[in-house]
């Protein structure tokens, strides 16, 4: 039987997140940056936890017509390839005019990690771990809570990491709704020594 171990567990019940980095680089910025998931009918509730234990982000990033570049930056966590870091994530609502995107960055730099600045600054975050919606379709975020995992690859060895979500929406004139992330988790996989060891 397969066992795992939980590097790294975050389910959103308190914000702002102990330890968690939000930085909004939307140009031009908007009033809002990451918040507390609300407790209405936008979404129904967390997906799993309190009816708040989420955090959103929305079209508020930026003001007016522009590019949304919203971060929450997690503590630094010591990753290896074949660790798998997932979380859940959706749309507000039942249906939308308008397409949403989000990014999964790692940096490689742990405590000496570089942020973010600008619309198009990607600070050390340069590792794209994956995309939900990649093309701002407008169908192709969910709107129900879906998982979404990667799977480390690509280190030399055990890193000291920082994992990055960004909220990437351009062309904000016809594009940025609202989206919430919950649940995050990073395991990892282990052998029957290794897991009777730990």
């Amino acid at each position: 039987k397969v066992q795992s171990q939980t590097i790294l567990y975050e389910n959103f019940d308190v914000f702002p997140t102990p330890n968690w980095v939000s930085t909004n680089q939307s140009s031009p910025i908007g009033p809002t940056t990451w918040q507390q998931g609300p407790n209405n009918a936008t979404f129904g509730g967390a997906f799993n936890g309190l009816p708040t234990s989420f955090i959103v982000a929305s079209f508020n990033s930026v003001t007016g017509t522009g590019t949304i570049s919203n971060w929450y930056i997690s503590p630094v966590v010591n990753l290896q390839n074949g660790d798998e870091i997932s979380f859940y994530t959706r749309k507000g609502g039942t249906s939308s005019t308008f397409a949403d995107r989000l990014e999964l960055r790692l940096s490689a730099n742990g405590n000496t990690t570089v942020n973010p600045t600008g619309s198009t600054g990607l600070g050390d975050f340069t590792t794209l771990a994956l995309t939900v919606n990649p093309n701002q379709n407008l169908t192709d975020y969910p709107f129900t809570w879906t998982r979404f995992t990667y799977i480390v690859s690509g280190l030399p060895s055990a890193t000291d990491c920082k994992v990055a979500f960004r909220y990437y929406v351009t062309n904000t004139n016809v594009n940025g709704s609202v989206i919430g992330i919950d649940a995050f988790a990073v395991n990892r996989t282990l052998g029957t020594d290794a897991f009777f060891k730990s």
